[in-house]
């Protein structure tokens, strides 16, 4: 099931609830890390659900580790010139 054929129902969950299309899209925008172009672009794309937050939660394991790597190579940089 791609994400484009649940937004609308989405968008129409909220209105119902007094919110509006943009206040949908800044929660999501805050939810999964996406701007406009981003969630338009998978919109347009038809991602599937476990794409559409897979790939987003992959990313942001992703930048632990790396800033890991890096602090642990600082580590072993100043261990080794002393």
């Amino acid at each position: 099931m791609s994400f484009a054929s649940v937004y609308p129902h989405y968008i129409s969950k909220a209105e119902k609830k007094g919110k509006t299309k943009q206040e949908l899209d800044t929660i999501i925008f805050w939810l999964i890390g996406f701007d406009k172009e981003a969630l338009e672009k998978k919109i347009t794309n038809r991602v599937d659900f476990e794409t559409f937050f897979l790939q987003r939660l992959s990313q942001c394991i992703q930048i632990p580790v790396k800033l890991m790597d890096s602090f642990v190579g600082i580590v072993l940089k100043i261990l080794k010139t002393n």
